[in-house]
């Protein structure tokens, strides 16, 4: 079955079919904190990204206050869902999902750039 978004511990909406990017280590979709209605990214990570996953949140975790991303940060480990999914090439679900501060204007490397 096809499906464009999952819902992450009841809160996170993650919507795949609103792809921002990708890399060796994920995928990045739109996604919505329904209870506060801000804006996230969503980094998917499969179970081979998923140790990867993990140390990218600590690292946001510790350069919090440095003006680059704010630490909303939420790492979460998911337990695959009986159905399963693909929206425009990304997997859902996914292993697990790094959840932070939706941030506008380019990659993090043109901003430390800048």
């Amino acid at each position: 079955s096809k499906r464009s978004s999952m819902l992450v511990r009841e809160r996170y909406r993650v919507h795949a079919a609103k792809y921002l990017g990708h890399g060796s280590q994920g995928t990045v979709c739109r996604a919505l904190d329904e209870i506060s209605g801000v804006p996230l990214a969503a980094k998917l990570f499969s179970a081979a990204q998923a140790k990867a996953g993990a140390h990218e949140a600590e690292v946001l975790r510790r350069v919090d206050g440095c003006e680059l991303v704010t630490a909303y940060v939420d790492f979460c480990e998911l337990v695959k869902p009986s159905e399963d999914g693909e929206v425009s090439g990304v997997v859902l679900p996914p292993a697990s999902v790094l959840l932070m501060e939706f941030v506008t204007g380019g990659d993090l490397l043109a901003r430390l750039l800048a």
